[in-house]
């Protein structure tokens, strides 16, 4: 049983990693773009990166001390440049890729959505936002938050 006042272990990765604890970490390359002209962002803005036949994952880590079965959620300010194909892909601390998970981020901005549901290993686990996806329009990386589940 769990003891009594235990919560779930939740870790939100903001894109600003002076926003982040230690078990968290937000890592972009030097080809991203730091910005805060779209409002409904997390906390003090996002990187975007117009797409292009290139991976250059924005990764959202999260640390675990021990294996976790956490639901994945991803957050953006959404506007109309926005990609309707953003793909977020999920890997656990291994390295192992477990999915593939495409987003309009032309709606739903300003808010948790829901990616899916992922058992995750010890060490740093990532949500890699890439830039390989239809071009014409920008992705954009801005927080994902990473909740227990029982």
């Amino acid at each position: 049983p769990r003891p009594v006042g235990a919560g779930n272990l939740e870790i939100v990765v903001d894109s600003n990693n002076g926003m982040n604890g230690n078990n968290a970490q937000c890592v972009v390359s030097g080809n991203w773009t730091a910005s805060s002209n779209v409002s409904g962002f997390f906390n003090t803005g996002y990187w975007w990166r117009s797409t292009g036949a290139s991976s250059d994952l924005a990764e959202f880590r999260a640390h675990l001390d021990a294996p976790k079965t956490m639901v994945v959620e991803a957050w953006w300010p959404a506007a109309s440049d926005r990609s309707s194909s953003a793909p977020f892909v999920i890997f656990d601390g291994n390295g192992n890729q477990l999915d593939t998970v495409y987003v309009n981020q032309k709606t739903n901005g300003g808010q948790w959505v829901t990616l899916g549901t992922y058992n995750f290993t010890v060490g740093w686990n990532v949500v890699g936002l890439s830039r390989w996806t239809t071009p014409g329009s920008v992705v954009v990386a801005d927080a994902v938050r990473f909740r227990e589940v029982n």
